[in-house]
């Protein structure tokens, strides 16, 4: 599961798609989420990350992972933004 990023192949193919990901307190699993949707064939321009107010480390995973993957892969052109919630909806 932590293998390295770099195994991909050097060019990437994005296309003008949005990815939403919701989460609340998805520490456990939030990892493997967002390198999934990176290690796609053809990677989105765009994730937004719907963080439900949690209570873990949810949002600092999603800046690791996407840190790392930039660090492996420079030529990686995807936006994340994170939306932090205060309260859950629901």
């Amino acid at each position: 599961m932590s293998a390295s990023f770099s195994s991909r192949r050097d060019a990437i193919t994005t296309v003008d798609v949005s990815v939403a990901l919701s989460t609340h307190n998805g520490a456990r699993f939030v990892a493997e989420q967002v390198r999934s949707i990176l290690q796609q064939t053809v990677v989105p321009r765009e994730i937004v990350v719907g963080d439900d107010a949690s209570s873990d480390e949810t949002v600092a995973i999603v800046e690791a992972t996407v840190a790392r993957f930039r660090r492996e892969m420079p030529s990686l052109d995807v936006d994340v933004r994170v939306i932090r919630r205060p309260q859950p909806l629901g």
